[in-house]
């Protein structure tokens, strides 16, 4: 019993000291995305938004199908000017605070601009009759 008893007692304490040495119990993702959206502004370049938050995702022109971003991929495409249309950066912190970085071919911000879902595009309101 006394083994049992310990053996709990050790995992609650390595459970404890994980959460807080990993940081979760302080993380939060809206305010993340808030502070984000305060830091990305157009005219940005794309390197200092990679900087602030590197995407897991990019989007190149009016392509809506994402794909996975590799900094140093991306940078060599760049370079070779294969962006001619723009792309867009989009970040999902929370399923309510999904947001885009619409870059031009320059790699400019151009907007940044909350992503239209199903959710926010009824804006919570159910179906209305005409």
């Amino acid at each position: 019993m006394k083994i049992i008893i310990g053996l709990v007692v050790l995992v609650v304490v390595g459970v404890v000291v994980v959460t807080l040495a990993g940081g979760l119990v302080g993380f939060d993702p809206a305010e993340e995305a808030k502070q984000f959206t305060a830091t990305v502004k157009r005219g940005m370049s794309w390197r200092d938004v990679v900087d602030v938050k590197e995407p897991a995702k990019l989007m190149v022109g009016d392509s809506a199908q994402p794909v996975a971003f590799h900094r140093s991929n991306f940078e060599a495409r760049f370079k070779q000017a294969k962006y001619l249309e723009g792309f867009r950066f989009p970040y999902a912190f929370t399923e309510d605070h999904l947001y885009v970085v619409e870059f031009d071919s320059t790699g400019t911000v151009i907007d940044v601009r909350k992503d239209e879902t199903f959710k926010n595009l009824l804006d919570g309101q159910p179906f209305k009759k005409p």
